[in-house]
């Protein structure tokens, strides 16, 4: 299964326009994410959100699960969903040819893909779903996705570890609003 988050609550972007429909190279970020991914994988992408602009730009590819705060939580609403090789990306991150190339080719039972110098994770694939399951419920310090990878990868904070796939992006470029 193919997931897009977009349930994000923009808490810290400054723009009345929500983050994953930013306008980067041409092409809001979101739409930009479901359609490199949509054509490595092969599948159509779910896209997890209750924002009334985000929906109407992504033709039929929502799945309303209500409002939610974190991306665990909304995952987990996704749960009954997931197949035998998973991916989920944040839509809000332009992601690189060579980032996505890596994120897709992964055959590891679950790793997370992120920057340690932006201390952000971006995306996760997984083919063991109890393993995800089990790390997204647990409870965290932040309920972000950083408490997941600390507990699936047995570190008591979120330093790089086994788990940890490094990739670039090009979010820097644009994510402190003017």
């Amino acid at each position: 299964m193919l997931t897009v988050l977009a349930n994000g609550l923009n808490a810290r972007w400054s723009s009345t326009v929500p983050k994953v429909l930013y306008q980067y190279r041409g092409e809001p970020l979101i739409l930009r994410t479901i359609r490199l991914f949509e054509a490595l994988t092969g599948q159509r992408a779910i896209v997890p959100c209750w924002h009334c602009e985000v929906v109407k730009a992504l033709d039929g590819r929502e799945l309303r699960v209500g409002e939610t705060t974190s991306a665990k939580e909304t995952l987990l609403r996704t749960r009954s969903l997931w197949d035998s090789h998973n991916w989920a990306l944040l839509g809000d991150v332009y992601y690189t040819d060579a980032a996505a190339q890596k994120i897709v080719a992964c055959k590891e039972s679950l790793a997370f893909f992120g920057s340690w110098k932006q201390r952000e994770l971006f995306a996760i694939t997984w083919w063991d779903s109890i393993k995800l399951a089990e790390a997204l419920e647990q409870p965290g310090h932040f309920n972000r996705l950083w408490d997941a990878y600390a507990y699936a990868s047995g570190q008591k904070v979120a330093v790089p570890g086994p788990l940890l796939r490094l990739i670039e992006d090009e979010t820097t470029d644009f994510d402190v609003q003017p």
